[in-house]
């Protein structure tokens, strides 16, 4: 049995211009953990959260007793739970101000476990979501039925075949939708040639129907559209250059982390994005995290649309959302775009709180329906994939995979072909003891019904070298054509190198250097982008270092007579000092200029963290930012273990922010966290 107290009060004085104001909050939160072994393989797991929050004298309670039974044996393996949601009921010192609601969920998951090569799972899930208003806005009921069975023929041979049913009821506006799917898989895995030939591949039929009818009341019914593949990318990729293949971000598990960590300071940039198969209208994204407690309003999601998945036209620099703290998501509102690929990218976050992982990300559309209506949609979709890998020599690799969707939306309606194949060379050899060279050659050609076919060529020479232990160049050449039935579409071409050496003990440099130009020959515009970046790093004593920072950037676009530059560059001087273990001190430096408009921003910041005893720690900081604006922070963070059930901490933020009006924040914090 386990249990945590936590509470949690801030009061921030604000003056904005002759305005002024006293924003607070006191959050109280308590959890009780039960977990018992009824026997060796079965545990049951009970627990109850209470969250009581006072914010600007409007109180909110929220409740959340949940049960689960598990079961792990050699024959089979499950879990059976119940969770609810009261909001709105009285706490234990809080009578709550809003209306109440209530969200139930149940989920049944049983898998086999004794059976060698036959394997079966079976999940239910029922949500229910209503309030209690006399007339209720808000009562919707779904449930979700799950078979699946995989039998392995052989070693490298399986069939499969899925059932998945399921109701969704808007009781409020009387409207029910209804969706059946069933789908039959054979997939199968060899190598052959002692090893040197590796073949794969699959076939999958699928079909699916759905039935929606409505009431009284025209409705906008949503629908999920079903993504080819998931996409993504740790940071912006530059021009000509996809996102990576990302399957974790569609597998429909929304409670594992995929690895993008969204929170924090320095996480952001992060591309998610999903390839529909087909230029398909969407009107809403989901982005699923990790269950945390953080503020979504101080993220900013840039939204992005693109016909190829490599030339991205932005849509939004700033989308409209909301978040759902109880599914734990960000709704992206997308204005009515039709595209075949889409992502959003997190230009800002809530630097605080880390980490905040992403699980998946999900693709709405809203289809209006008349009053009294009802609809019938069905879909047959056959899949076929191949995957040929022959390696003959140390040096030498084929490569050939080729993926065939046909769709059939609509009883005999004319089908949707869709073709896609890649084939590639690459030979690797090594030129001598310190040199490697490597080649690539790629052809990708697509075909869809109704569509002109699709080629592209990508050529790739790579130079490693380290002609002794202190030195690292990295040579890199890449292009890629790309075509549209016979008409050029583009080019890109890109050059790389790197180099890092090893100056002497405890002085490292790297320099990174780029060009690249993009030939888009349907607006007949030439894009050329280049960039220099060194880094040095100093070890000037043993608590003592040094990083000095120096990138610049060029980049000009060439469209009719019109000739579009541009020139940044950006200076950073950081000190680390470490004179004891108990003491660390950090300063920096940076000046951010664009060459062209002549706007500068520099930036100053100072942090200081102080282990002043064995259970008191400070930490404090300041930064001052000048960009036509002058902004000023400063915190100071006041950590006390009382004791290993009791932690205490204190905090004061101060912001001062003078552009067109003065605007001044005074925050005071304190939390008290037990465990027991």
């Amino acid at each position: 049995m386990s249990g945590a107290l936590q509470l949690s009060y801030r009061i921030a004085e604000i003056r904005s211009g002759d305005e002024e104001r006293i924003d607070s909050s006191f959050l109280r939160l308590y959890k009780v953990r039960l977990s018992k072994d009824v026997t060796s393989t079965v545990n049951f797991t009970g627990s109850f959260d209470l969250s009581e929050q006072e914010t600007n004298e409007v109180k909110t309670t929220s409740q959340i007793p949940e049960l689960r039974l598990t079961v792990c044996s050699d024959v089979v393996n499950g879990n059976v739970g119940y969770r609810l949601v009261e909001k709105g009921l009285h706490g234990l010192t809080t009578a709550s101000d809003e209306e109440r609601r209530t969200t139930e969920s149940w989920n049944v998951d049983l898998a086999t476990a004794a059976l060698e090569r036959t394997r079966i799972r079976m999940s239910y899930r029922r949500d229910r979501d209503y309030d209690y208003l006399p007339v209720r806005s808000t009562d919707t009921l779904k449930d979700d039925w799950f078979w699946t069975i995989d039998h392995e023929v052989m070693d490298s041979l399986s069939v499969g075949y899925s059932l998945r049913l399921r109701e969704s009821q808007d009781l409020a506006a009387d409207v029910r939708q209804d969706y059946q799917s069933n789908e039959g898989w054979l997939r199968f895995n060899d190598r052959y040639l002692d090893d040197e030939l590796a073949i794969s591949g699959s076939y999958t039929h699928t079909v699916s129907e759905t039935d929606i009818s409505v009431g009284s009341t025209p409705y906008d019914v949503e629908t999920q559209v079903a993504p080819l593949a998931g996409l993504g990318r740790e940071t912006t990729p530059g021009a000509g250059i996809a996102l990576d293949p990302l399957g974790a971000l569609i597998d429909g598990d929304l409670k594992s982390s995929v690895g993008f960590n969204i929170g924090g300071a320095g996480n952001t940039d992060r591309n998610l994005g999903l390839d529909l198969n087909r230029a398909t209208r969407v009107d809403e994204l989901r982005v699923y995290t990790t269950d945390a407690t953080f503020t979504p309003a101080d993220y900013t999601w840039a939204l992005y649309s693109s016909d190829d998945g490599v030339f991205w036209s932005q849509i939004s620099a700033s989308a409209s959302f909301v978040y759902d703290d109880e599914k734990d998501y960000f709704a992206i509102t997308v204005p009515g775009v039709e595209k075949r690929y889409l992502k959003v990218v997190n230009t800002t976050n809530d630097a605080t709180v880390s980490p905040i992982y992403v699980t998946e990300i999900e693709a709405y559309s809203l289809e209006p329906h008349a009053a009294d209506s009802s609809d019938s949609d069905m879909a047959v979709t056959k899949n076929i994939q191949l995957n040929m890998n022959y390696r003959p020599k140390e040096w030498l690799q084929l490569s050939y995979d080729m993926s065939q969707i046909r769709r059939m939306e609509e009883a005999g309606a004319d089908e949707v072909r869709h073709d896609t194949h890649n084939a590639g060379v690459r030979v690797s050899h090594n030129l001598g003891a310190y040199v490697t060279a490597t080649g690539q050659y790629q052809r990708r050609l697509e075909t869809q019904t109704g569509e002109l076919d699709r080629t592209s060529d990508s050529y790739l020479a790579n130079l490693l070298a380290q002609p002794m232990e202190t030195l690292d160049v990295d040579l890199s050449l890449s292009r890629v054509d790309s075509r549209e039935g016979s008409q050029e579409v583009s080019s890109n071409s890109v050059a790389q190198m790197h180099v890092g050496a090893l100056l002497r003990k405890g002085a490292q440099l790297d320099v990174e250097s780029g060009l690249s130009v993009n030939e888009n020959f349907q607006s007949d515009a030439v894009t050329t982008a280049r960039n220099l970046d060194t880094s040095l790093r100093l070890e000037l004593t043993r608590s003592l270092t040094a990083d000095l920072i120096h990138d610049m950037s060029w980049t000009e676009t060439e469209q009719a007579s019109n000739v579009t530059r541009g020139r940044t560059s950006f200076s950073k001087l950081a000190l680390y000092y470490r004179p004891s273990r108990v003491l660390y001190l950090r300063g920096s430096y940076s000046l951010d200029q664009d060459h062209i408009t002549g706007v500068e921003t520099t930036r100053q910041e100072c942090t200081l963290g102080w282990l002043l005893t064995r259970k008191l720690q400070l930490d404090t900081g300041w930064s001052l930012e000048r960009n036509g604006s002058e902004k000023k922070i400063f915190n100071v963070d006041l950590a006390w273990t009382l004791s290993r059930m009791l932690n205490l901490r204190f905090g004061y933020d101060w912001t001062w922010h003078q552009a067109d009006i003065l605007t001044e924040v005074h925050q005071y914090s304190m939390d008290l966290s037990a465990k027991f």
